[in-house]
């Protein structure tokens, strides 16, 4: 699950996921003949680094110049010269997440217990059912390292 916060000329993305590829292995997508020649061309050595990135483990942040940078392929969120950006457009995505209570931290499994009797939307509104900022909270250490 990736989150994104951009403020015209950049975008912050928090990805929540980062082990999981892009180009993950989902049953029903692989029996499509597009998915079998990409599977091909991968084994065969038929992409670059950027084509095979979809195969790999995410980051757990990315920062674009999407002025500069419109395919979103150099993550500018480990530049020096961009970490004050990163860390403002960072609280900017968590505050507009705790806001407005993202009912997405929770497996779609549950939302659909949670949909048998109650909306999701009125679900997320009940701070003592979905104690968002404990559940952000520990969301967020996904692919962090070292002193979280």
């Amino acid at each position: 699950m990736v989150q994104r916060i951009k403020d015209g000329k950049f975008i912050y993305s928090s990805n929540f996921m980062p082990f999981v590829p892009q180009m993950r292995y989902i049953r029903y997508f692989e029996i499509g003949d597009i998915v079998k020649q990409v599977r091909s061309d991968l084994s065969n050595g038929k992409f670059d680094s950027i084509q095979k990135s979809i195969f790999e483990e995410r980051t757990p942040e990315f920062l674009f110049n999407i002025e500069n940078d419109f395919w979103e392929t150099h993550n500018l969120v480990d530049n020096r010269k961009y970490e004050k950006l990163s860390e403002k457009m960072r609280k900017e995505l968590d505050a507009d997440i705790l806001k407005s209570r993202d009912v997405m931290f929770f497996p779609e499994y549950e939302i659909g217990l949670i949909s048998k009797s109650v909306t999701p939307y009125e679900f997320r509104l009940d701070k003592k059912r979905y104690p968002l900022k404990e559940i952000y909270g520990a969301a967020s250490l996904s692919g962090k390292r070292g002193n979280c």
